[in-house]
């Protein structure tokens, strides 16, 4: 579904006053806000179209990464909070 949206779909992102990224249930990388370039100092071109496991290895530990496969399996809406 969101893979067929380019970047100017998920802009109204930027406005918001935290940060934010957009992933697919592969948990790969389809948007990644102003604000998080800027707090993570990681760059938007290298993480687009990758899997954040590459780059915050804690998505892996079994905490958040539950809280991301209930999401994609029907469960809440994927809103919540998480410190880099």
């Amino acid at each position: 579904m969101y893979e067929s949206l380019d970047q100017a779909a998920f802009n109204v992102l930027n406005l918001a006053p935290v940060g934010s990224c957009v992933l697919n249930n592969q948990r790969q990388i389809l948007f990644w806000s102003n604000l998080l370039e800027e707090w993570t100092g990681v760059p938007r071109k290298k993480v687009l179209n990758t899997c954040i496991n590459d780059h915050f290895a804690h998505f892996d530990e079994a905490w958040l990464g539950g809280r991301l496969d209930a999401i994609f399996e029907g469960g809440p809406p994927a809103i919540f909070s998480a410190q880099l």
